[in-house]
């Protein structure tokens, strides 16, 4: 399949089909493999749209999804085949031993030194092949474009020379672009730390920086204002269940809870029969919701309008809370310093990050509880500086997607032949 008929490149480059350029999944492991062997693992969602590997996990072959087939090795490329709208692509310059993919990814190993898999990697993030990838692909929950149809593709190149310039080229100054991006992220960062910084102050200290604070019991919050007082979460907050009847052609949406009070996203819609026999619940508008494996990072939210008839699993208790408490100041108290180290003492386990708190210790728990009055000024007075960050936020955001579309743009140039990088 050729690209589309706009795309121009020099005249001494070539066009080829993929298949001709690289041997696709050269290697996977197979039922023979002993159980014990030590793998490397990367799953489809652990790669980002600019090739980079965000999570790996350590795993024995025998433990390790069905899916962890395809090996590895450095100078291979991978490409993601099933949700291929992520744009997962990603060289591998340093591969760990027995380093394992999904087998949503086609591995690709160049076929002969004529082939750079440098320039290549960077060849298959131009958008006028990653966008043929994503046309291509058929689905709604999961698109997905098969192996063989992926061959099929045409990718244009140049003498293995040209390839080598192109592709330390484009290494010194994707790196330099990454580099502004890692600075912005660091704001964003800071801006994090300040929310949480403005949340523990308000619920540790209430808003009057005169008044008089006494000592208390907890080892969380030691001091708070004198008015207040100390209440057990179990006195203000009811765990709920509404179990669902998946049926299995069904449509369902289902809620995921970021970390560090990032909120609730939707994941894919799913048929019933996708859900593969999962417990789910119903979810309501004002319900408060854990994430128990990452609550002690502070994944606890509030379900809004928006998340109305959606679904959640057994990893997603939700609550409702007594008149007697305002729900966005629960969130802030659960969100803050001392909150997420309650969290944290009721979550035990070594796996990782994935560490499941204990829900009868953590009712248990006493947060600091004023007036219903008070909480709504704490609340309001919070919100008002988080709008502020807010803004602050979205500005360098909108860099940062700037840098990424600067990113795109000069691959795009580069292995299309728009610039000459003999020269630079």
């Amino acid at each position: 399949m050729k690209p589309d008929s706009w795309l121009r490149v020099p005249d001494s480059w070539k066009f080829r089909r993929l298949k001709y350029l690289a041997r696709i999944n050269p290697e996977s492991l197979s039922e023979t493999t002993p159980p014990t062997t030590e793998i490397t693992y990367v799953d489809v969602g652990s790669v980002d749209s600019c090739g980079a590997i965000l999570e790996k996990q350590i795993l024995t072959f025998g433990n390790a999804p069905s899916r962890a087939r395809r090996s590895v090795r450095d100078g291979d490329v991978i490409v993601s085949t099933i949700r291929t709208y992520l744009r997962a692509i990603s060289h591998i310059r340093r591969a760990e031993p027995n380093l394992t993919v999904s087998t949503a990814f086609a591995v690709l190993r160049p076929r002969t030194i004529e082939v750079d898999s440098t320039f290549l990697a960077y060849a298959l993030r131009a958008p006028y092949f990653i966008d043929r990838v994503v046309a291509s692909s058929t689905g709604v929950s999961f698109p997905a474009i098969g192996e063989a149809e992926l061959g099929t593709f045409e990718v244009a190149f140049p003498t293995i020379g040209e390839q080598r310039s192109i592709a330390r080229y484009l290494d010194r100054e994707t790196a330099r672009i990454d580099g502004l991006i890692a600075e912005n992220q660091k704001l964003i960062d800071l801006i994090v730390e300040r929310r949480l910084c403005a949340i523990s102050d308000a619920v540790n200290n209430g808003l009057n920086g005169t008044v008089h604070l006494k000592p208390t019991t907890s080892p969380f919050f030691t001091r708070i204002p004198k008015n207040w007082e100390l209440r057990k979460l179990r006195r203000i907050i009811t765990q709920v269940k509404r179990p669902v009847e998946v049926e299995p052609e069904t449509d369902y949406h289902e809620i995921g809870i970021r970390s560090w009070g990032k909120g609730i996203f939707h994941k894919d819609l799913l048929k019933g029969s996708q859900l593969e026999e999962k417990n789910v619940f119903r979810i309501k508008p004002g319900d408060l919701v854990l994430n128990i494996v990452f609550a002690w990072e502070g994944a606890v939210a509030v379900a809004g309008i928006s998340e109305e008839g959606m679904i959640a699993s057994h990893r997603f208790p939700t609550f409702v809370h007594s008149p007697e408490v305002n729900l966005d100041y629960l969130l802030l108290v659960l969100q803050s310093g001392p909150g997420r180290s309650i969290m944290a003492i009721n979550s035990p386990g070594a796996a990782g990050r994935n560490k499941t708190i204990r829900l009868k210790q953590f009712l248990n728990e006493e947060i600091p509880v004023p007036s219903l009055e008070e909480q709504h000024r704490v609340v309001d007075a919070v919100r008002e500086q988080e709008d502020r960050l807010r803004a602050l936020d979205m500005a360098v955001r909108t860099a940062i997607e700037d840098l990424n579309e600067k990113r795109i743009a000069l691959i795009s140039a580069a292995v299309t032949g728009q610039i000459d990088v003999r020269e630079l």
